[in-house]
């Protein structure tokens, strides 16, 4: 799967129970967002991937912080066009058929777009017991188009010749989804083979960074000793 950011934060989550999506989705990561009239606030934000339960179905706010531990507050989608987390960019979509769930994340941005939005599925189960239990799972529906409000559904027809022109930069990868080595179910992999040298870049920086905060910190612990 292409490591971008917020997957990275949901995807260990998303195993089992909504509760332990929780304990994962609801950290706050700096960031910023974009206004109607394209100014750029930044920030720290926390979205939550909305639920597609039996008895609600609206995503379509993120919370906002100016410092880390300054005062919450809900940002609609009527407020902003589009929000960054790390890598990642979010824009809302105007499209009838995304009311109910307007964001979606940019997973490739070129003339022609690949969207993916992102869901929490929730069925019953074991009402065998006096209380029913509920259940979650990521559901991701994948869309393309030249901008947000003019997207259409990825499906399976129409799979090897949209995904082959999306990624036509790669041509090992093309032939993959061309000879059917990856299908529309195989999506994870192919964003994960097409992000890998940019991802691979990422984890050598982040592993630098990590590395110099550690020897920083043995540097200041020998300062106060001496």
């Amino acid at each position: 799967m292409r490591k971008f950011f917020i997957l990275l934060l949901l995807c260990a989550a998303f195993i089992n129970a909504g509760a332990q999506q929780n304990n994962v989705l609801n950290h706050w990561n700096p960031g910023s967002y974009y206004d109607l009239q394209n100014n750029k606030i930044i920030g720290f934000i926390r979205w939550n991937v909305p639920d597609r339960s039996l008895f609600k179905g609206a995503g379509d706010d993120f919370m906002y912080r100016v410092t880390a531990n300054g005062d919450k507050q809900k940002i609609k989608t009527a407020q902003f066009r589009a929000f960054v987390i790390g890598i990642d960019s979010f824009v809302v979509s105007h499209n009838k058929d995304l009311e109910l769930f307007p964001i979606l994340l940019v997973l490739i941005d070129k003339p022609t777009k690949l969207y993916v939005r992102l869901r929490n599925n929730q069925t019953a189960g074991g009402f065998g017991g006096p209380v029913p239990m509920f259940y979650s799972n990521l559901n991701r529906t994948y869309y393309y188009g030249p901008d947000p409000d003019n997207v259409t559904e990825l499906d399976r027809q129409h799979f090897i010749a949209v995904m082959s022109d999306m990624v036509r930069d790669k041509p090992a990868l093309v032939e993959k989804i061309k000879n059917k080595e990856y299908r529309k179910a195989d999506m994870e992999d192919i964003l994960d083979e097409y992000y890998f040298e940019r991802n691979a870049q990422i984890a050598k920086e982040e592993e630098k960074k990590k590395s110099e905060e550690k020897n920083k910190k043995k540097e200041e612990a020998k300062n106060i000793e001496e």
